[in-house]
């Protein structure tokens, strides 16, 4: 099987006449765009969890994160390897340090997840060419390779986090406005 790395770019709640919400997920590699629906309320905490907010109590990922780090852990990674009856099926790739065991999931709780704890979402090649379609533009490209994130990058990085929101870019925008809060 042939995977490729995909992110989130926009969630639109509500999309579905049951109150479902989609996430749309973007293929760099082939400028593809792949729709996953999700309960409204998946839906919340992928956007919380983009936008790093900070919430009261723990959320459902939160309690998994945890577990994780208590039992020396580590998500390597989330693959989404089947769609079936318009279900997306994903696995979650956890290491021990001596081997990784593959963990069964929701391709929304998988997501959540993978933002979470900074790791890559892989999706079966076959999958994105039966279901993705190609994105009308490209994510704003920041190159944020910043060696020195001082004061001065810290206006440049907030126009860029206004263009991004604007853009609904909102994996980039986390991934600035997490640039802005180091420096602040």
């Amino acid at each position: 099987m042939a995977y490729r790395e995909i992110f989130p770019h926009e969630i639109a709640e509500g999309f579905t006449q049951d109150g479902m919400s989609v996430v749309m997920m973007y293929d760099a590699q082939e400028n593809y765009n792949i729709p996953i629906i999700i309960g409204s309320h998946e839906a919340d905490m992928l956007y919380l969890e983009i936008e790093q907010r900070q919430v009261q109590r723990p959320m459902t990922h939160h309690l998994v994160s945890s577990l994780l780090d208590s039992f020396n852990l580590e998500l390597k990674k989330v693959t989404i390897d089947k769609f079936w009856e318009g279900i997306f099926y994903a696995t979650l790739h956890v290491s021990d340090g001596f081997s990784t065991k593959k963990m069964d999931a929701r391709a929304s709780d998988a997501i959540i997840l993978s933002i979470h704890e900074n790791v890559p979402i892989l999706m079966e090649s076959s999958i994105i060419d039966e279901v993705g379609f190609p994105a009308k533009k490209q994510p704003i490209d920041l190159d944020l390779e910043l060696d020195d994130p001082g004061e001065n990058n810290l206006s440049l990085l907030e126009e860029k986090l206004a263009l991004l929101e604007e853009a609904e870019e909102y994996e980039e925008a986390a991934r600035v406005q997490a640039l802005i809060n180091k420096i602040k």
